[in-house]
């Protein structure tokens, strides 16, 4: 079917006439707008769509959609028994990833292979750090009394420690400016820090307790029978073992359940 050139020349208006060199773009002179070249033109022009947007035909674009594969449903889908992962094996059971990372099949891994050096101690201590102007803050504040000795406990109960794990290590930190006379007990305790708790009129006293010793010094509600070392009154520590044996052996009179009577 051939258009008449005068249906064609309103959409063109360069239509009919001679050919113009790229080099030197036509001008419309009825418009300011330039036409280059005829498929410039073309791709100018709107295309009003065929078929219009309305709630029935509204879908995703194809391919956006993939149906999921349906496995185990017998041997004519194609997926049947094993579901395709074949037979036996760490992958038939457990998926496509490796047990662990570094796994290599049973073999003897790289990271067995390469040779370790240095030196771990396994009774290491983690000692929880404790310097003089975080006292001396706490005190200020009133979340410690100086008036009265100040342990693990007071320091943990006070939240000036979140949590101890092995004890509790004083440092000289700050010290210039602890002004308050305070008896403190401790695991560990640094020269300097000693010497500004000295200088203000305190005292310091080191005492190592095991981990459940501490523990039950730090939460005594968490035992029903608490253990003998965190039991023994402060008055009992420092004493020769003969005397501390004795403490010992009163405690446990004390607290045994005494026989009834029939």
């Amino acid at each position: 079917m051939t258009l008449p050139v005068s249906l064609l020349r309103p959409l063109f208006p360069f239509f009919g006439r001679a050919p113009v060199a790229a080099s030197a773009p036509y001008r419309c002179p009825r418009t300011a707008i330039s036409f280059p070249t005829f498929a410039a033109a073309y791709a100018t022009l709107v295309v009003r769509p065929s078929v219009h947007l309305h709630p029935r035909n509204v879908r995703d674009n194809p391919g956006a959609m993939k149906k999921k594969r349906r496995l185990g449903r017998g041997e004519g889908s194609g997926r049947g028994k094993t579901s395709g992962r074949g037979h036996k094996g760490w992958t038939s059971t457990h998926g496509k990833s490796r047990p662990i990372p570094g796994y290599e099949g049973g073999q003897s891994g790289i990271l067995s292979a390469i040779p370790k050096l240095g030196f771990r101690s396994s009774d290491k201590q983690y000692l929880n750090r404790l310097s003089l102007d975080t006292l001396q803050h706490w005190i200020e504040t009133g979340r410690l009394d100086a008036s009265k000795k100040i342990g693990i406990r007071e320091l943990v109960q006070s939240r000036c420690l979140k949590k101890v794990r092995d004890g509790v290590v004083l440092l000289a930190r700050g010290g210039e400016f602890l002004t308050h006379q305070v008896h403190l007990e401790v695991t560990k305790c640094s020269e300097n820090a000693k010497m500004f708790i000295e200088k203000c009129g305190g005292r310091v006293e080191c005492v190592t307790h095991e981990k459940t010793v501490l523990q039950a010094l730090v939460s005594p509600e968490k035992f029903a029978v608490l253990p003998v070392e965190a039991a023994l009154t402060d008055s009992s520590r420092g004493l020769p073992k003969d005397i501390r044996t004795q403490k010992v052996r009163e405690f446990l009179l004390a607290s045994s359940p005494k026989p009834t009577s029939l």
